[in-house]
């Protein structure tokens, strides 16, 4: 089994975090515990008063190794790290009809064979004309049932400034040429389907071009397609041969959803 996830923690950007350590985990759950699930108004009153009385505290002396449990709070967006974009992250309709949420992404979509394209050499964007030519090298004619993945390396650089600025694009015409070959879902090591942001909008405010904004992201609502963004260790697999997992946080109302992506090789 190949991890291939990038982790989110402390320090990455966008991320806000906050742990409740074992050492303050008594007090904080008595602070809870003044208010529980079910508790009516004069059930919360007694509460509060027990409590400033020191009546009610879970105190250290009873807990083994007079410590708690410990428990983390992240706050970032359903894009940051290892994550699934569903055809509503493009926009409210796909092919003319009401864009899928995480939730409406049939799983079976996410766990298929894998096949690698490798980007490395495509420059700062791959092109319908290099897909077609690595999937020529690879004699791969139908990616029906198949999730290809763009190996670019990016996220050896993850963590610095190089892993937004320096993204590598799928051109839509690309996406096209998945596609038509079958595909329904394409992953990627990079950040983005996309150019890097700054690039787009810097060419958006100079031309007044709208198509420079996240085209590979807004064909999406042409052609439905889901996407897997900021992988990693794609560099570890074989071109094909593997199985390819990613199922998302199963997320309400959302139209991305992170994911724990693997690889699981046939046994040597």
């Amino acid at each position: 089994m190949v991890d291939l996830s990038l982790p989110v923690g402390p320090g990455t950007a966008g991320v806000s975090y906050r742990r409740w350590t074992h050492e303050r985990g008594h007090r904080i759950i008595s602070r809870r515990a003044r208010r529980l699930p079910g508790d009516g108004f004069f059930k919360i009153l007694r509460n509060y008063v027990l409590w400033l009385g020191g009546m009610r505290v879970v105190r250290p002396e009873d807990l083994p190794d007079r410590c708690f449990l410990s428990n983390e709070f992240f706050s970032l967006s359903v894009h940051t790290g290892t994550h699934i974009d569903a055809p509503f992250h493009y926009g409210p309709m796909s092919e003319g009809t009401k864009a899928k949420k995480v939730l409406e992404v049939p799983l079976e979509l996410l766990h298929a064979p894998g096949v690698i394209i490798d980007g490395t050499r495509a420059g700062r964007i791959v092109t319908r004309g290099y897909v077609r030519k690595r999937l020529d090298e690879l004699r791969i004619d139908s990616l029906e049932g198949v999730i290809p993945l763009l190996r670019t390396d990016l996220d050896l650089v993850a963590g610095t400034s190089s892993y937004h600025l320096d993204s590598v694009a799928l051109a839509p015409s690309a996406i096209d040429e998945l596609l038509d070959r079958g595909a329904k879902v394409v992953g990627t090591d990079s950040w983005s389907l996309d150019a890097p942001a700054r690039d787009m909008l810097e060419r958006y405010f100079k031309t007044g071009d709208g198509s420079c904004l996240w085209p590979t992201h807004m064909h999406g609502r042409q052609r439905e397609f889901i996407a897997i963004e900021c992988l990693a260790n794609l560099r570890s697999l074989p071109s094909s041969g593997f199985v390819f997992s990613a199922f998302p946080v199963a997320l309400r109302e959302a139209g991305g959803s992170w994911t724990r992506a693997v690889a699981e090789l046939p046994d040597q």
